[in-house]
């Protein structure tokens, strides 16, 4: 709520451009700290829940993991809707191997995430 005060201040144009950016820069900080906390709860109930048909699931195919991967190459915050919408399939097909690239993406660490990727690929 500080941050929130000291934005509209900067916004209200009683402070200098300089002031406003770097409140706006604080702001957008937290913001992505609360979206990756909302990003790791999800993740860690998917990774938690049981999934009885997991099993029956169909593997992701090529295409949609060749989309995840450039996806990651270009740290695009749309890999991780798409592995959250993969995660299932790819438990069903690789296990406790896929933790690793949840990990990954839950810290927004695309490089990491696209090699663990790129092993899961290679143990098929």
């Amino acid at each position: 709520q500080v941050l929130e005060t000291a934005l509209e201040t900067a916004a209200s144009g009683l402070l200098p451009a300089a002031d406003t950016a770097q409140a706006a820069r604080a702001l957008q900080g937290e913001v992505l700290r609360l979206v990756v906390a909302i990003e790791a709860a999800l993740l860690a109930t998917e990774d938690s829940a049981a999934m009885p048909l997991e099993a029956q699931r169909p593997k992701a195919d090529a295409a949609e993991l060749d989309l995840l991967d450039s996806l990651l190459g270009a740290a695009d915050f749309g890999a991780l809707s798409l592995f959250r919408r993969l995660a299932p399939s790819l438990r069903s097909e690789h296990g406790d191997a896929v933790q690793a690239l949840g990990a990954a993406l839950r810290e927004f660490d695309y490089e990491s995430a696209r090699t663990a990727l790129q092993t899961l690929r290679t143990r098929v």
